[in-house]
């Protein structure tokens, strides 16, 4: 089943950061009193002297608890400082944990320069769209100055190229979320259903839909459930093989193993992954 919703992306502009006003107000304006460079010189130099003496007055173990509160100080420092500077820099794969969206590989990419930023990618499940969303901002944060992104999502066992579970595309101001495949609510709730006499139960996200495959009396059938309806075969069991029959094109469908390829006259149009077997 095909969706298309449309969603504003807001753009965030960079401003220059306002200087303070005061800086440039005289001392009545304000009404505080700057010190001046001897001044804060002077507090420096008594601060530092107040120092010295404490420490000449302190005992052996006294000094040793003060150097390791001042090494503590620095280490915490430094631990910050690396803190931030992995979250600026941080791989691209990690925006998506950061911000509790799914996870996600980059497959290949191809840039543009200011005009164009096209990416593959893969994830483990279907999502939702809101988390189609925020994935497609994670990548366009961190891959800023482009007039147009397409943001392609594949499954585990899709082909790329062969069309993608869905796409977020945007130009013009506009993201367009499309969902191609199945939504992850409607394999959520085939989840918690129960099929009578089943042999297994497979996702094809290729045309949208859950395909399950049963035993009904001394026959076999195939519920393919979409969105919107469901299409009920009879089809005859021969080994593995189940045929569909009278199709003009010799359709079947081919257990092998966890997974269940669909096939016709001129060789295999799909091979679907097993969901489960109830």
């Amino acid at each position: 089943m095909l969706f298309n919703k449309k969603t504003k992306v807001v753009q965030e502009q960079d401003g220059n950061s306002q200087r303070d006003n005061d800086a440039e107000l005289p001392n009545s304006v304000t009404g505080t009193r700057r010190a001046m460079p001897s001044e804060n010189n002077q507090k420096d130099a008594k601060l530092s002297q107040i120092i010295r003496e404490s420490f000449k007055t302190m005992s052996a173990g006294k000094k040793a608890l003060a150097y390791i509160a001042i090494a503590l100080v620095v280490i915490t420092i430094g631990t910050c400082s690396l803190g931030i500077f992995y979250e600026l820099y941080e791989p691209e794969e990690q925006v998506a944990v950061q911000n509790n969206w799914p996870n996600y590989t980059i497959i290949q990419e191809d840039k543009i320069k200011g005009i164009k930023y096209s990416v593959d990618l893969e994830i483990a499940k279907e999502i939702y769209e809101y988390e189609i969303v925020g994935i497609f901002n994670a990548i366009k944060g961190r891959n800023q100055g482009y007039e147009r992104y397409f943001v392609h999502f594949y499954l585990p066992d899709m082909k790329v190229g062969s069309g993608a579970w869905a796409t977020a595309n945007y130009s013009s101001g506009e993201l367009d979320v499309s969902i191609f495949g199945l939504t992850a609510k409607a394999v959520n709730e085939a989840q918690t259903k129960n099929y009578d006499n089943s042999i297994g139960v497979w996702k094809n996200n290729i045309m949208g839909s859950i395909v399950h495959l049963a035993k009904q009396g001394d026959s076999f059938i195939v519920l393919e459930e979409f969105e919107d309806r469901t299409l009920e075969r009879s089809v005859i069991k021969d080994g593995w093989k189940f045929f569909i029959p009278n199709s003009p094109t010799g359709d079947f469908y081919y257990l092998v193993g966890k997974y269940l390829e669909i096939w016709d006259e001129e060789g295999i149009n799909s091979k679907i992954r097993y969901y489960k077997r109830t």
